[in-house]
């Protein structure tokens, strides 16, 4: 199991690597979980970024046992499947 710590992307790239790399010394995190905020692009924080943390979601639960047609069923405007996964069809 992982150590991991969460952080959000309100501050740059910079700030967050120098923080990163604080808590991952001082506390032994070996990872970080990022919940994204904005559009911003946080590639260069790929070696210490382990997962994502999603801010919000109605319907987790059919998420995490992967039941993606009831979703699709629940949420039929693509737009908001869109902003939910990247994609509104059922086979992604």
């Amino acid at each position: 199991m992982y150590k991991l710590l969460n952080m959000a992307d309100f501050y740059s790239n910079e700030e967050l690597e120098k923080d990163m790399k604080y808590f991952s010394e001082k506390y032994g995190f070996v990872g970080y979980e990022l919940i994204k905020f904005f559009d911003g692009d946080n590639t260069p924080l790929k070696k210490y970024i382990k997962g994502y943390h999603m801010r919000f979601f109605p319907s987790w639960m059919e998420l995490y046992l992967e039941e993606f047609s009831s979703l699709y069923d629940e949420l039929k405007d693509t737009t908001y499947l869109n902003l939910l996964w990247g994609t509104s069809k059922k086979t992604a």
